[in-house]
């Protein structure tokens, strides 16, 4: 086995691993900080996600051959997932882009285009854009608002600024012209609960809908509609960032 130390979310993981590559694959996580808790993939575990990618693969069709460092790698996330739910933190399939000091999350099912979108946020003027994590942040809610965390999943690359304060949430759907209008917690519940990572016992199915009740009362929700040219990032930046 290969030992290493990450950080994410402030939160520092022991990796037990067969797959030398994801030393280099989590390589902007690593620290020499003391371990709080450890992730270690069994063959079980292995063989289930194996199974669970080949199905998805069926399903999407353009999914890459999966190698056993990416086997590894998801089973590490699932675990880390689950760990940091206990502690308070939300693990969401969505797409998060920081402008002007504050975080702006996109979630939508797979193939919508979250990521097309936060990347035409980059083209935004005089608002120091960057990407926190197109696929997989983390969501801490506190007393001072929702800090959203990068992950070594999604994106391997580490922002140089790996965590920011959440402003707002955006469902986001495909359309012809660029809508965006405000939409009530109520609305967006079942839409985050849908894009949240949660096992199967109901014990977690509680702790995500009370870490939800609590990011939902402190962050302003929208549903977008938009197509993929620049002005779409526009429409959503004017919004978000400027209605509180």
């Amino acid at each position: 086995m290969i030992n290493f130390n990450i950080e994410i979310a402030r939160t520092v993981f022991r990796v037990q691993c067969r797959n030398e590559s994801l030393r280099q694959r989590y390589a902007d996580y690593i620290t020499d900080k003391e371990a709080e808790l450890s992730v270690c993939a069994s063959d079980e575990e292995l063989a289930e996600t194996r199974e669970s990618y080949q199905e998805l693969r069926k399903k999407y069709g353009d999914f890459k051959t999966a190698d056993e460092a990416t086997i590894e790698a998801l089973v590490h996330h699932k675990q880390v997932a689950g760990e940091m739910l206990r502690r308070g933190v939300l693990l969401v399939h969505g797409s998060a882009v920081a402008a002007n000091g504050k975080a702006y999350m996109f979630i939508a099912p797979s193939r919508t285009g979250k990521s097309t979108h936060t990347k035409l946020w980059l083209g935004l003027q005089d608002v120091g854009a960057y990407i926190i994590n197109d696929d997989k942040p983390m969501l801490r809610p506190t007393e001072d608002g929702v800090i959203i965390y990068s992950t070594p999943w999604g994106q391997r690359r580490k922002p140089e600024k790996s965590e920011a304060t959440l402003k707002a949430i955006a469902v986001l759907e495909r359309g012809e012209k660029n809508i965006i209008t405000p939409i009530g917690a109520k609305e967006m519940f079942p839409e985050l609960f849908r894009a949240s990572l949660r096992g199967d016992k109901r014990e977690e199915t509680m702790l995500v809908m009370d870490l939800e009740d609590k990011i939902l009362s402190s962050v302003c929700s929208y549903r977008l509609k938009c197509n993929t040219e620049p002005e779409a990032a526009q429409i959503s930046y004017n919004m978000m960032a400027n209605n509180d």
